[in-house]
């Protein structure tokens, strides 16, 4: 009697290849996934901005909601400084639909929606002293009063009381 060979197949059964199919199309779409979460590629960051004087307080935000206040802490939030066709965002580096941003009133500085809030495009002038950021829309610049805890506010340039150059480090 003579020994039959035949073709063996890796994957015989269609049930066998379906798994191997949903692998391989899960394996394609992870690393597109991991890039929707990673920070635009222009920005750079993240990095903490700090006052250049004083306590160095740093840009915070305790809560990440539009809408909630931006106040001096000690270590900060993490920032992607994206630039912008008309400007900079100062984008929440773990949460990218947040903006740092001049409050409606012009006045205080609070977290808005990147997309579409008003306040997010600052102007970003460097110095040998540090950063200056100027709020595109209302014309002041980014103020820290050098008091943990206070609201950064959006200032004319050279206000008594405030401090406007920043280091930004990362």
């Amino acid at each position: 009697m003579g020994l039959s060979l035949g073709r063996v197949h890796a994957f015989p059964g269609s049930l066998a290849r379906k798994p191997l199919r949903m692998f391989l199309v899960g394996a394609m779409a992870v690393p597109g996934a991991l890039l929707a979460l990673s920070a635009p590629a222009s920005a750079a960051g993240p990095s903490t901005i700090c006052e250049s004087s004083g306590h160095h307080y740093c840009l915070g935000a305790p809560n990440l909601a539009p809408f909630d206040k931006v106040v001096e802490t000690t270590s900060g939030r993490f920032i992607d400084i994206v630039p912008r066709s008309n400007g900079q965002e100062l984008m929440i580096d773990t949460d990218h639909a947040l903006c740092v941003a001049a409050a409606s009133g012009g006045n205080g500085v609070v977290l808005h929606l990147c997309s579409g809030g008003t306040g997010v495009i600052w102007f970003e002038l460097k110095s040998p002293n540090g950063h200056r950021f100027e709020n595109s829309l209302f014309g002041g610049y980014l103020s820290g009063a050098n008091q943990k805890g206070s609201l950064y506010r959006v200032e004319s340039l050279g206000v008594s009381g405030f401090n406007q150059q920043f280091s930004v480090s990362g």
